[in-house]
């Protein structure tokens, strides 16, 4: 059985995302009013299309700065990893 948290944290699932950017396939119906809420949300962002276009610069970045850390020997497997 899964706690609160982990049930809204599904909705981030990276294992269910589509080939379409930005977008995840969520199949279950939510029945929590704070998931409904949360999910309504991320829609209304994913279509607007000055989000969605936010989040491609912010992929492109995150894509470039990877390809330059790897010319330049630096491993690492998340951007976030990277620490000053």
């Amino acid at each position: 059985m899964k706690t609160k948290i982990e049930k809204i944290l599904s909705i981030f699932d990276q294992k269910e995302k589509t080939s379409r950017n930005f977008f995840i396939n969520y199949e279950y119906e939510p029945k929590d009013e704070i998931m409904k809420r949360i999910i309504k949300i991320l829609l209304k962002a994913a279509s607007n299309p000055k989000v969605k276009e936010e989040l491609e610069l912010e992929e492109e970045k995150d894509r470039l700065i990877k390809e330059l850390m790897e010319k330049l020997g630096v491993r690492c497997e998340n951007i976030t990893q990277i620490k000053s």
